[in-house]
């Protein structure tokens, strides 16, 4: 991105940073099943549905300029795997989620939090 343009534009800004939509959690499931299995991360995420960034956004935009980051992110933070397998508990899917360890051929794993 280009934030030290954006810094040393002397412009009034405010950016915005969104963590995770939970509309995303759905297909991030998708592309980790293997057979009738999910692997996944149990890095931390804060997601946050879109139609509350864009909530955000719009209330951001009519603020007076921070001229710095504004932060959002959903209410509930877990590990991913535990989200996922919510996700798919609420939508009735049978899969199995599991977290993937460091060990399995593939497996990239995500030590820090994304909140």
């Amino acid at each position: 991105m280009s934030y030290p343009l954006i810094r040393t534009a002397n412009v009034p800004c405010t950016i915005v940073h969104a963590t995770q939509f939970f509309e995303f959690l759905r297909a991030i499931a998708d592309s980790a099943t293997d057979d009738d299995t999910v692997r996944v991360s149990s890095a931390r995420l804060q997601p946050i549905a879109a139609q509350d960034v864009a909530d955000a956004v719009s209330e951001i935009a009519v603020s007076d300029p921070v001229n710095g980051v504004v932060e959002v992110a959903g209410a509930r933070s877990d590990g991913l795997d535990v989200l996922i397998r919510d996700v798919l508990v609420s939508c009735s899917a049978t899969r199995i989620v599991t977290a993937a360890t460091s060990t399995e051929p593939g497996a990239t794993i995500i030590v820090a939090a994304i909140v």
